[in-house]
């Protein structure tokens, strides 16, 4: 499984609010590039930094022209083969499933909806 991830602000010594002012400032920045997603999946890194799951794919290659539109739209992008704190049985069984949306390109180059 690859999660492509928008890099986000450091969390670390932050409290709730502080969090939760990084996260919606990301999902601003987003929004104002016209992507708006029907649900927002916050996790955080090793470094304890907010990473929002911008799309879930079965191989590298079905990501490569959402990650490019993403990095051309200014994001700096992580491209994980787990979750942070998901063990890659738990990964690959179940979150996997639970975990899967973001964005498809169609030859057109414009977004649509992933439906795995």
């Amino acid at each position: 499984m690859v999660y492509v991830c928008i890099y986000g602000g450091l969390y670390r010594d932050l409290d709730f609010d502080a969090r939760e002012r990084i996260r919606e400032s990301l999902r601003r920045r987003i929004e104002e590039k016209g992507v708006r997603f029907l649900e927002y999946c916050w996790v955080w890194d090793e470094k304890d930094r907010c990473l929002l799951v911008a799309g879930t794919y079965e191989r590298m290659a079905d990501a490569a022209h959402w990650i490019e539109s993403l990095q051309e739209m200014g994001f700096e992008i992580v491209i994980r083969r787990d979750l942070p704190g998901a063990s890659s049985e738990q990964t690959e069984n179940s979150s996997a499933k639970t975990l899967r949306r973001g964005w498809d390109l169609a030859s057109s180059g414009r977004p649509q909806s992933n439906h795995h």
